[in-house]
């Protein structure tokens, strides 16, 4: 079976990975309020983004970097949960979110657990992998432009100047040198213009053509 075309790559380290869960929760869940709790080697409970707005039962998050190719094991969903019930004050809901692939054993694990939270009373905890996290940026596209295109808008706007100086000096030495100027000549530069632009948006994670920026 082909694999899934993903829009945007998961992110490359933990760092960006809670600031895209962030920002996405933020819009899910309609809640500004929602901030990255403490940092990295502080006891954070198993909760990595929270409700600090002072609602009973807040909701949570845990935000799993891992392998894209990797199913994250029902052990490590077990071990976040438990630390969660230790989160004060209680959690209403948490969700841990994952670049990790799905896996029926995840899900069958997510289950069983609350079935046991239910009978008890404590919080409903959800998993989302990275294919419900990119239909989620598909939900929220300024998400996917604020993280993944970021400060981009001023990197378009320098390109886009740019190209413009390049043209018009193209331009420029077309209309001095008249007819020595063949169309070979002109398309040659031109392609190398392009050419230039789409290594440059290769890098941003913009669609690698040259209409992006014109």
């Amino acid at each position: 079976m082909p694999g899934i075309t993903t829009r945007n790559p998961p992110p490359a380290n933990e760092n960006d990975f809670e600031r895209l869960c962030l920002a996405l929760l933020r819009k899910h869940w309609n809640n500004p309020a929602l901030q990255r709790y403490g940092r990295r080697g502080q006891g954070q409970n198993g909760v990595d983004i929270v409700d600090v707005s002072g609602t009973p039962k807040p909701r949570g998050a845990q935000c799993k970097a891992y392998d894209p190719l990797t199913a994250i094991s029902s052990n490590e969903i077990a071990v976040e949960v438990e630390k969660a019930k230790g989160f004060t004050p209680p959690l209403g809901e948490y969700l841990i979110l994952t670049t990790a692939k799905n896996s029926t054993e995840a899900q069958q694990t997510i289950i069983q657990i609350n079935k046991v939270h239910r009978k008890k009373h404590l919080f409903k905890v959800t998993l989302k992998c990275w294919d419900e996290i990119e239909m989620m940026l598909e939900q929220y596209p300024d998400v996917a432009d604020q993280i993944y295109r970021g400060g981009v808008g001023g990197m378009l706007n320098e390109m886009r100047l740019d190209l413009g100086n390049k043209v018009e000096d193209l331009g420029a030495r077309i209309e001095n040198s008249q007819a020595a100027y063949s169309a070979d000549l002109a398309d040659a530069e031109l392609d190398g213009i392009k050419a230039a632009i789409e290594k440059k948006l290769s890098r941003t994670g913009l669609p690698q053509s040259w209409e992006t920026v014109h």
